[in-house]
């Protein structure tokens, strides 16, 4: 994923960061995540409300030392 950078933007300037962000890991012992038609509903509807792109973020661990982070943004396409 390339990333764009701003320039020239004073110190004290906040970007808008336009996604709105749900984090998700599997509970202690677990291996996987079941991503529910409820979960991204509420997704979904919590960033169509506050004018920003829904972005979910799940954490599996892949070993001890290592974890799969997957990012994904969220919108709805008519069938």
């Amino acid at each position: 994923m390339s990333r764009e950078e701003i320039k020239n933007v004073p110190e004290d300037f906040k970007p808008f960061n336009p996604h709105y962000t749900i984090f998700k890991s599997v509970k202690k012992g677990q291996k996987s995540f079941r991503i529910t038609q409820q979960l991204l509903q509420s997704l979904f509807n919590k960033a169509k409300k506050i004018g920003k792109l829904g972005e979910l973020v799940i954490t599996i661990p892949a070993n001890k030392q290592e974890n799969y982070i997957l990012r994904g943004i969220l919108s709805k396409e008519k069938k």
